[in-house]
């Protein structure tokens, strides 16, 4: 077309338009593929690096477990073998329990707690163990809250 624009007629000029916008997204596609490409590129790079980067942060971590895992290792087996050599486990509840109330005739639960805290004998759940106690016929409930052991 060498004709001007001024001599061009309303249809020539619409269609003139019409070649000029679609050339132009066209161009606008080619620009937004190479974009899209360049930042598949970048993104790529990006996974391949922090991959990496990812793996040898596990390794550290892996090996800082592992070296945690051994240290409790050690100590747990240090602490059985203490345990063993002092005789193992504590005294059971139960048993705290009926030795005191070998001692007295009869005593509250109140009475009972305090004298095992004298003998820093510890009975946690020292309601629990009564209860446990007299169904097993080893004590008796004289009333409510008072014990005394059975003959």
């Amino acid at each position: 077309m060498s004709k001007s624009i001024t001599s061009l007629s309303a249809k020539e000029l619409f269609e003139l338009a019409r070649r000029r916008e679609g050339e132009e997204r066209e161009r606008k596609q080619i620009e937004n593929r190479r974009t899209i490409q360049s930042l598949r590129m970048q993104r790529k790079a990006l996974v391949k690096q922090n991959t990496k980067a990812l793996k040898q942060l596990q390794k550290q971590q892996d090996l800082a477990l592992r070296e945690i895992d051994q240290q409790m290792a050690a100590l747990s087996r240090s602490a059985r073998s203490i345990g063993s050599i002092s005789g193992g486990r504590d005294e059971p509840s139960t048993q705290k329990v009926m030795d005191y109330l070998s001692t007295v005739p009869e005593a509250s639960s109140k009475e009972l707690k305090a004298a095992l805290e004298e003998r820093a004998a510890s009975v946690p759940h020292l309601a629990q163990t009564l209860a446990y106690l007299v169904r097993q016929g080893r004590v008796e409930r004289v009333r409510r809250g008072i014990y005394r052991r059975t003959p």
